[in-house]
């Protein structure tokens, strides 16, 4: 009766062990299940981030290269050309593509832009300049040479929209400006890229670029052309807060005129005969590009709190 009694329990005991390691084994099971599951998720939220990061996009875009860490790319951009000290206006940062022999294919691609508009343009200012004794001496462009500026439509193949090459390019020590319409592509979000290209027939240069604008086409007559030895000075440059702008004309008599990227004239002031000084208050300006202009001067302003 004992052994029979006692067999009974240890029949029970050995059922409830069994059921035990089945509820231990499904109790793993939907562990790992439930891992992979949020292991899934998680995987599915890292993907959509990153696509919804690459579809990020801005309209109107201004870029200007002077709070740019130097040696490198600008934040946001792709491609191998890295912003540079001393490349831009007054020795300020710019970006620069070295072009020679062993180095001919530099690129240097925007963040995603748009959408785009049937007004939609490109503003970049450039100069080209030898690396030898560099920034003394303008290069010729020879056959071969070009400055390609490109669209990609939301991350498809590069089609060229512009390319500055000999018989375009503006021989000079001081940054010019080209205009790109874009307006064939309203309504897309685009990459623009700058592909540079050695032709082989002279030395090695630099191809430097300060400022990129893209947006409509401006509705008022600004002033885009900038000469830097044209008799107007402006420093500091870039300012801040605690600086005021003091700009120096050779040719007193006319009114300072200060636009923003938009065209939208936002300060002016007489210059006074005599002193040639005009001193620009900046600290309650917008961080931003904008033009100073006095009869035919005109030069950039970086303000940057």
């Amino acid at each position: 009766m004992m052994r029979a009694k006692k067999s009974k329990n240890e029949k029970r005991k050995c059922e409830f062990i069994v059921k035990r390691k089945q509820g231990s084994a499904y109790n793993s099971y939907f562990s790992i299940y439930r891992m992979k599951l949020y292991g899934k998720v998680f995987f599915l939220l890292v993907l959509l981030a990153v696509q919804l990061s690459a579809l990020a996009q801005t309209y109107p875009y201004y870029k200007g290269f002077s709070a740019e860490v130097s040696g490198t790319a600008p934040t946001g951009w792709g491609g191998n050309e890295p912003v540079i000290l001393g490349h831009g206006p007054d020795y300020t940062k710019a970006l620069a593509a070295d072009v020679s022999s062993t180095g001919n294919t530099d690129t240097a691609i925007t963040p995603l832009i748009g959408p785009l508009t049937a007004q939609s343009t490109l503003i970049f200012y450039y100069r080209i300049l030898d690396q030898y004794l560099y920034p003394y001496t303008p290069t010729t462009f020879g056959a071969g040479d070009s400055v390609n500026v490109q669209v990609s439509v939301n991350g498809g193949a590069y089609e060229t929209a512009f390319a500055i090459t000999d018989s375009n390019h503006s021989t000079n020590l001081q940054f010019t400006y080209k205009k790109v319409a874009l307006g064939q592509w309203a309504g897309s979000a685009v990459n623009i890229r700058f592909l540079y290209r050695f032709g082989g027939n002279g030395g090695a240069y630099y191809v430097d670029i300060d400022t990129l604008l893209v947006k409509d086409e401006f509705t008022t007559a600004v002033p885009l052309v900038q000469d830097e030895n044209n008799g107007m000075e402006v420093y500091p440059n870039p300012c801040s807060t605690s600086t005021m702008c003091i700009v120096n004309f050779e040719d007193a008599g006319e009114k300072l005129r200060v636009y923003d990227l938009s065209g939208r004239e936002i300060y002016s002031s007489e210059i006074i005969k005599g002193s040639n000084l005009v001193t620009i208050p900046v600290e309650s300006w917008p961080d931003g590009i904008y033009f100073l202009h006095a009869g035919s001067l005109t030069r950039k302003l970086i303000v940057a709190h």
